[in-house]
């Protein structure tokens, strides 16, 4: 097989047609098509076939052959040997296929790829699949960057709001329930921690339906420093909270469902999540991840330059990847 350096990936593939002449044929000179991870995915990945010549014919009927991606830094945390993909032109099925061998998709994205900020990497506990994937960027003034907890909490549309005064200011009391499985932490947990903690964020509200299924988005509706808690109900813990409304209607009309909820040691920034597509961290080639120890590598902010600016050298942030604290770091 070929290693030249424009090839990421080498795979066996079976490509499927009534007529055998014709699959043959579109073994030896197929030369683009579109990856899915899915039979029925819409989400495809353009892909560019080495030369016929540098093609493998099985004798299962299927061949080894190597392509390289238009776009390969979406990969990178995708690909592993044996995964599975199906093969398309347009709308039309042309075969299946499963990775053989990485052989230059780290590089590839490196060409590719804009980074914006280096950053030295503290991985807190092993990386989910490879420390390139997506995650969360928090971080601001805060005073222990690595002590806040996300998840979720929940506002009855029957619960009352409460107008109180409050070093001449108003202020909303009111009440929300949270558990386990809201805030991915056991219930005796929670109550330690909510006693311990005094800050908090509500995000907007999810989207959808009560089993708050989709995502948050980030924009931040309400903040305080007091959170009591009340009682446990029904395997919940239900807890008063004190908010500080500018406008009491527009609290009451937004304060209602399952919100995003950020607590802890918390801090004035910013809490910017990737879409899912996007990779925000990449290592120095040759770097490898022990937990505990740090790694040297870089952000890839996408431009966006309010981000940039905020992140002056010396700046500590965490990473975050489903709802835990995965990483802590600094830019260097």
């Amino acid at each position: 097989m070929s290693m030249d350096d424009i090839y990421d990936i080498e795979a066996e593939i079976t490509f499927e047609h009534e007529d055998p002449e014709r699959a043959l044929i579109m073994a030896l000179y197929f030369t683009h098509g579109e990856l899915h991870f899915s039979p029925d995915s819409h989400q495809g990945w353009d892909i560019q076939f080495s030369k016929e010549g540098n093609r493998t014919l099985l004798p299962s009927g299927a061949i080894l052959a190597d392509f390289w991606f238009l776009n390969p830094h979406y990969q990178l945390g995708e690909m592993a040997v044996g995964r599975k993909f199906w093969i398309r032109r347009g709308s039309v099925h042309q075969g299946t296929g499963h990775i053989t061998q990485i052989l230059n998709l780290e590089r590839s994205a490196r060409k590719i790829v804009h980074y914006d900020l280096p950053v030295e990497v503290t991985f807190l506990q092993a990386p989910i699949n490879n420390p390139s994937r997506y995650y969360s960027l928090l971080y601001g003034k805060h005073l222990d960057a690595y002590d806040l907890h996300q998840g979720v909490l929940f506002v009855s549309h029957d619960t009352p709001f409460v107008q109180i005064k409050k070093r001449q200011k108003k202020h909303l009391s009111i009440q929300a329930s949270l558990n386990s499985a809201m805030l991915h932490q056991p219930l005796t947990i929670m109550y330690q921690r909510l006693n311990q903690q005094h800050e908090w964020l509500i995000h907007a509200p999810y989207a959808v339906d009560e089993q708050a299924t989709s995502q948050p988005n980030n924009a931040i509706i309400a903040r305080g420093q007091d959170i009591q808690p009340l009682k446990t109900s029904y395997g919940s813990i239900i807890v008063n909270l004190i908010i500080e409304a500018r406008r009491i209607v527009n609290a009451k009309e937004s304060l209602k469902g399952y919100l995003g909820f950020t607590y802890g040691t918390l801090f004035e920034g910013e809490n910017y999540k990737l879409n899912g597509t996007e990779r925000l961290l990449m290592l120095e080639e040759g770097q490898t991840v022990t937990v505990g120890q740090p790694v040297r590598g870089h952000l890839d902010l996408h431009g966006f330059a309010k981000h940039i600016e905020a992140l002056p050298s010396g700046t500590e942030f965490v990473l975050r990847a489903d709802d835990q604290t995965i990483a802590k770091g600094r830019v260097i």
